[in-house]
């Protein structure tokens, strides 16, 4: 990894290298290394380093992004001259308000020594002890174990500067049998806290329990969803509604609602960078400080995210939201929460008459966004609740559902929360909802 010493030289080259009015300078870098494995059986181990150096040329009102990865002077130097040239071919933009001045940053703890040094051995061991197990109980067990540390430093041609390095473990596993298949997912900055036998425990009971999954009519079903299933809703909320440009847009189905109830009263969605259960981040990718921003507080809409652009257009500060310019989506929440709730996952089905227990969401697409109306199939284990009682396996059903009529029912928000990685880091909660509408029946 570059360190902050180097990051920082470079920056302050590229900067010195631009001929352009303001200069905004980013570099994101990550030393990754995966652990496959396939039937029971580690197959491969690969690993990936780069670090790539993107310049934004201002002129005006115009601007334009380069991006390479040779950080030579020579290859800095060409980079701004591409960064200039491509500023000076676009049209201006009259709502563009300028790049960022310096910021203050709170201190956060996203860098894990255990994480960094986890060397292949270790990976091979956390992920073996999965596949050991699957193979003793008759299972396939395929999956991956990736730890990464990842940088972004950012400094502009105002002063600001900023620095932070960061580490990811993450593992994913799907334990298949000739009928059924079972998911489990784990991540945390902290490969010590990593939570890979539970994760595997997850996957390998889904796929015991699943085992020749029965047919069930499509109609309206009380669903229980686990988190992963919680955190595609939260996704597509994300995607469609929760920044600043969606709404300035219209897209989104916040428009003309802040400060009216949108969902249940149950239900409390905030955007924290700086949480230190999840996967912290200081500022965003133009370097403004994020902010905690609550955009649902017990089912009323509060707020968006923003970023420089959005803020100046709606009068207001940045929240800390950018993306890496050019970003023509505007502003995005990546490390959203939903508060849980009290109820532990076997109270939510205790609540269930007749309904369905939904492990996760596959494959799911945006049919209407201003009512994140969602088209998708559930996954890797689902069951029928009967009287309070998991039943058995159905085969997977397609649903289309507006996500936020879902969530404008009388939901309950479960305890068990856990960190997803969907659209961003989320930490999702847990939820049973009284209705939602399946469509369709798939042959397995």
């Amino acid at each position: 990894m570059l360190g902050r010493d180097e990051a920082e030289r470079v920056l302050a080259q590229a900067l010195a290298a631009s001929r352009a009015e303001q200069t905004e300078a980013l570099i994101l870098a990550h030393d990754s290394s995966l652990t496959r494995f396939a039937e029971n059986a580690i197959h491969q181990n690969v690993s990936e380093r780069d670090a790539v150096l993107r310049l934004r040329a201002v002129e005006g009102q115009r601007s334009g992004v380069a991006t390479g990865n040779d950080l030579s002077a020579e290859g800095i130097a060409a980079l701004a001259e591409r960064a200039l040239a491509i500023a000076r071919l676009q049209p201006p933009d009259p709502d563009f308000p300028g790049l960022p001045g310096p910021q203050q940053y709170a201190r956060v703890h996203g860098y894990h020594e255990s994480t960094a040094g986890c060397s292949p051995e270790r990976r091979a061991r956390l992920a073996g002890a999965v596949c050991r197990r699957s193979a003793g109980m008759g299972l396939s067990a395929a999956g991956a174990l990736e730890t990464s540390v990842r940088e972004m430093a950012v400094a502009n041609s105002h002063g600001l500067l900023g620095y932070h390095a960061y580490t990811m473990a993450e593992f994913t596993t799907v334990v298949m049998t000739g009928s059924s298949s079972g998911f489990g997912f784990a991540l945390s900055g902290d490969v010590e806290e990593l939570e890979v036998e539970q994760a595997g425990g997850r996957a390998i009971d889904k796929a015991i329990r699943g085992k020749n999954p029965r047919p069930l009519a499509e109609g309206s079903y009380t669903v229980v969803l686990e988190p992963e299933a919680t955190a595609d809703i939260l996704g597509n909320m994300a995607y469609t509604s929760f920044g600043a440009t969606a709404v300035e847009e219209g897209c989104s189905y916040l428009c003309g609602r802040f400060g009216s109830e949108v969902l249940s009263s149950e239900v409390t969605i905030c955007d924290d960078g700086l949480d230190g259960a999840g996967l912290p981040m200081p500022f965003d990718y133009e370097g403004v400080a994020r902010q905690r921003v609550t955009i649902i507080e017990r089912g009323i809409a509060k707020g968006v995210v923003h970023d420089t652009y959005s803020a100046a257009k709606a009068a207001t500060k940045s929240t800390g939201h950018a993306l890496p310019a050019p970003n023509p989506r505007g502003p995005y929440p990546m490390h959203l929460v939903m508060e849980p709730g009290k109820r532990s996952p076997e109270e939510l089905i205790a609540g269930v008459r007749r309904g369905l227990l939904v492990t996760r969401f596959h494959y799911t697409r945006i049919v209407h966004p201003l009512s994140v109306t969602v088209t998708g199939m559930t996954r890797d284990g689902t069951f029928r609740i009967e009287n309070g009682e998991v039943a058995g396996p159905v085969r997977n059903l397609r649903f289309t559902q507006s996500y936020v009529e879902a969530l404008r029912q009388p939901v309950v928000v479960g305890s068990d929360s856990r960190l997803c990685r969907e659209y961003g880091r989320y930490r999702a909660s847990a939820l049973r909802i009284p209705e939602f509408r399946f469509t369709g029946v798939t042959e397995f």
